[in-house]
C-alpha cells in the first residue's frame, strides 16, 4: 500500500467537492499537507464519480495525473470488454490506471499488468491491493520490450495511447503509441485472441483493411456517445469477415444491434413514402456501424430516405436501439407558413437530419424555444420532399 501521510489524507477529505483551480490558489497555506498529491487525488475522485463511480467508495483508492485519468476506460466499457473473452490467462499491454485490467482479471485466473510508468505501476498494485485483485502480476516495462520474452496467453489486451509525442491527439493506427502495426505478427504469436481498443473516430472500412485478421468489432457507446471500437482477433480463424456489434449501454439498460458488412450488402434496403405513427432515431453506435438494412430487417422498420437515418413504423417497436417518438402531424418544409401552423408550440427542441437548413437557424425561423418532450424533425423524405416531423418524445 502507498503511504500517504494523515494531513494531507484528511485534507483530501474534506475538499474532496470543491474547486480544484481554487484549491490550487491557496498552494502555500498548507505547508503541512503534500498539495500537488492532494489536487491530483481529488481531480481523480471527482472524475471517477461519473467514470469509475465504484471507486470513490474506496479511502484508499489513489488517483493517477490527469491523463492517465483522462484515457482510462470507464467502468461500464471495460465490464463490455471483459465479457468478451475469458480463459486461463491474459496480459494488458498499456496498462495505465488499469481499470480494463482489473476487469479482465475477473475473467481470466492469471494476468500481466505491463505499464513503463513506474508511478502507475506503483499506483495499480496499491488499488489491486485495495480492491482484492491478487491475480495480477505486474510488470514495470514498455510492451515492445516485454513481448519477446512473455509466455504465451489466451488473450493479449492493447489499449495504444492516441496523444503523440507532442501532446496532440492522434486517430490513426500508425500514429498510436505503441504502434500494434508493426508488431502484429509477434503479438499474435504470444495470444489465442488479440483485442484492440481503438478511437471512434477510425473509419472501420479503412480498419479493415489495416487490420484483414479482425473478426469482430465492437462499437461500444455509452448514454449515447460513442466511446471506443474494439477489436477482437482470434487464432487460426481463416475467415475473411467480420461480424459488427453495436452497443449502448444505458442506466436502464444494454441497447445492442449486430450484424456483418456481408449481411448488409445482401438485404434489400426498406424505404417508407412517408413517416407513419412512431419516428425513431438510431443510437450513435448502430450511426457508427452503417448497418440500416440491417437494422430494418431486425426491427421491422423502414427508413424515410437513403440518406435520412430516420426510421417509421405502424406499431411501436419496444426495442429499437435509439429513440423513440410518436408522431403528431407531419408539414410540408414552407418556412412560412410552418411559422403559423407551429404558433401554438412555445418550446420543442428542434433537429434535422438531411436536411437544407441548420436546426438553430430552423428553430429561430419558427421562433420556437428550445426544451421539452416536444420535437420537430426537419427531413428529406423518399420523394425528395422537405418536411417538418412533429413528435413528442417517448
Amino acid at each position: 500500500m502507498m503511504e500517504i501521510d494523515k494531513k494531507t489524507k484528511d485534507f483530501i477529505k474534506e475538499h474532496c467537492n470543491d474547486d480544484v483551480a481554487q484549491l490550487a490558489l491557496k498552494f502555500g497555506r498548507h505547508p503541512d499537507v503534500d498539495i500537488r498529491f492532494a489536487i491530483t487525488q481529488i481531480k481523480g475522485m471527482q472524475k471517477a464519480r461519473v467514470k469509475l463511480p465504484e471507486l470513490p467508495e474506496y479511502d484508499d483508492i489513489v488517483y493517477p495525473p490527469g491523463l492517465s485519468m483522462e484515457q482510462c476506460s470507464s467502468s461500464a466499457t471495460a465490464r463490455y470488454k471483459a465479457s468478451l473473452v475469458s480463459g486461463e490467462s491474459f496480459a494488458d499491454l498499456t496498462g495505465g490506471f488499469g481499470v480494463d485490467t482489473m476487469a479482465f482479471a475477473r475473467t481470466f485466473k492469471t494476468g500481466a499488468y505491463v505499464e513503463p510508468n513506474r508511478e502507475l505501476c506503483d499506483i495499480f498494485e496499491n488499488n489491486s491491493a485495495v480492491l482484492g485483485c491478487d491475480n495480477v502480476k505486474v510488470v514495470c516495462s514498455t510492451m515492445e520490450d516485454y513481448l519477446p520474452e512473455m509466455p504465451c496467453v489466451d488473450m493479449i489486451y492493447a489499449d495504444p495511447s492516441r496523444r503523440d509525442k507532442n501532446g496532440k491527439r492522434v486517430v490513426e493506427l500508425n500514429d498510436l503509441s505503441p504502434n500494434i502495426l508493426s508488431h502484429k505478427d509477434q503479438l499474435l504469436s504470444k495470444c489465442k485472441t488479440l483485442v484492440i481498443k481503438l478511437s471512434p473516430m477510425l473509419d472501420i472500412t479503412l480498419l479493415k483493411r489495416q487490420l484483414p485478421e479482425m473478426r469482430e468489432l465492437h462499437i461500444v457507446a455509452v448514454n449515447n456517445e460513442c466511446k471506443e471500437l474494439v477489436c477482437v482477433i482470434h487464432e487460426g480463424d481463416e475467415t475473411s469477415g467480420y461480424s459488427i456489434t453495436a452497443v449502448n449501454i444505458k442506466d436502464g439498460g444494454i441497447e445492442v444491434l449486430s450484424g456483418s458488412p456481408e449481411q448488409e450488402r445482401q438485404l434489400t434496403p426498406a424505404f417508407a413514402d412517408k413517416p407513419c405513427e412512431w419516428l425513431y432515431e438510431p443510437n450513435a453506435a448502430v450511426m457508427k456501424s452503417g448497418l440500416y438494412n440491417t437494422l430494418c430487417h431486425q426491427f421491422d422498420v423502414k427508413k424515410l430516405a437513403p440518406n435520412t437515418n430516420l426510421f417509421t413504423s405502424i406499431g411501436a417497436i419496444d426495442r429499437f436501439p435509439g429513440r423513440r417518438f410518436k408522431v403528431l402531424e407531419v408539414l410540408r418544409y414552407r418556412p412560412k407558413e410552418n411559422c403559423k401552423e407551429l404558433e401554438s408550440f412555445q418550446c420543442a427542441s428542434v433537429a434535422v437530419r438531411n436536411f437544407p437548413v441548420a436546426a438553430e437557424e430552423l428553430r429561430k425561423s419558427l421562433k420556437i424555444k428550445d426544451g421539452n418532450d416536444r420535437y420537430i424533425f426537419g427531413t428529406t423524405l423518399l420523394s425528395g420532399e422537405k418536411v417538418l416531423v412533429v413528435c413528442n418524445r417517448e
